[in-house]
């Protein structure tokens, strides 16, 4: 994603792609039974997975505009086509997936424009492209300000982002249109402002990370309030109280997550295989949820043992493949000394 990497942001993307398997891998909790004493544990374990994108979208932002870095047009063009031509590419790998193993028919063209490329459905994972897309631009335009050393600035864009999320989601509700937010950049104002900050200096690092403890008391109470809304607990759903509720539960659980991972990847720095992992973790965000797709019929079974069985062995061969895919991606790397990490 960026120029002049040292190994710690390698692990921390390394960590992040690891939580990005654990999300795909565990997000059938929802199929357990409610008397199942594991499902509760995995819904906050998925909760917390999901600081996943948004650690990858404060990476971004901050290694793209780090040392003063200006970025313009020709960046934008230099980044967006590669990852256009590798979208064009899996979006129909996975269209003929879902018609031939999961026997979907076509959906009307207009339905395929607007709905699984535009916003990224043509499966569930290749949203964030569109989004990285959008980051690119929204990259270009902070190059030309100065980066602002407020450690208030993210929790600043938090209380924004809430604003933002509940009109965009009510005005999507009153239009009878189901809005896919996760595919737009004004869906991450609090990651991005964590990398706008971070590129502001080499101390911002420091000082946002001295609570840790705080941060990490903070990520761990949000998960489990994320998992008792997710579980029914709460104000409803579409409801004034329940949109409010979960959009600022969102953004606290994002000022905890991001800092957390931080200091993570700090204490994993010497951590190879994270590293390895990180190096390579585009093409597994890419092709890893084709295994748990093609596995999916072949896993089914009815009960919580044959559902958590099947999570398992879906966990055991994402893992598997990423491992393969980034060594043997390293190949070269592992045979010099020239190149030691």
């Amino acid at each position: 994603m960026a120029e002049n990497r040292c190994q710690k942001y390698d692990v921390l993307r390394g960590l992040a792609i690891v939580f990005v398997l654990l999300i795909h891998t565990s997000a059938e909790y929802g199929l357990l039974s409610a008397g199942c004493a594991a499902r509760f544990p995995l819904d906050a374990a998925n909760k917390l997975f999901n600081s996943a994108v948004p650690t990858f979208v404060t990476l971004t932002v901050f290694l793209a505009l780090r040392g003063g870095k200006r970025r313009g047009p020709s960046y934008v063009i230099k980044k967006a086509l590669p990852l256009l031509a590798m979208y064009a590419a899996w979006s129909a790998v996975y269209a003929a997936l879902r018609m031939t193993v999961g026997g979907e028919a076509l959906p009307s063209a207009k339905a395929f424009a607007l709905d699984w490329l535009l916003q990224g459905r043509t499966f569930y994972h290749l949203y964030y492209i569109i989004l990285l897309l959008q980051l690119y631009v929204v990259i270009a335009l902070l190059s030309r300000v100065k980066r602002p050393r407020s450690p208030w600035l993210a929790p600043l864009a938090a209380a924004a982002q809430v604003a933002v999320t509940l009109f965009i989601e009510r005005a999507a509700r009153a239009a009878g249109f189901t809005a896919n937010l996760g595919v737009l950049a004004v869906y991450y104002l609090t990651s991005t402002a964590y990398g706008l900050y971070l590129a502001s200096g080499p101390k911002a690092e420091e000082r946002m990370g001295r609570p840790w403890p705080l941060y990490a008391a903070g990520l761990a109470v949000m998960c489990l309030v994320r998992a008792a809304l997710a579980d029914g607990l709460g104000p409803a759903e579409g409801t004034l109280a329940g949109d409010l509720t979960a959009a600022v539960c969102r953004e606290l659980f994002i000022l905890a997550a991001v800092p957390t991972m931080l200091r993570l990847a700090d204490a994993l720095a010497s951590c190879r295989p994270l590293a390895v992992l990180g190096r390579h973790s585009l093409g597994i965000y890419f092709a890893h949820p084709m295994l748990i797709y093609i596995a999916e019929p072949f896993l089914g079974g009815s009960g919580d043992a044959a559902t958590l069985a099947g999570m398992a062995v879906k966990l055991a061969l994402v893992t598997l493949f990423a491992l393969v895919f980034a060594y043997g991606s390293e190949a070269r790397f592992l045979r010099s000394d020239k190149n030691a990490v």
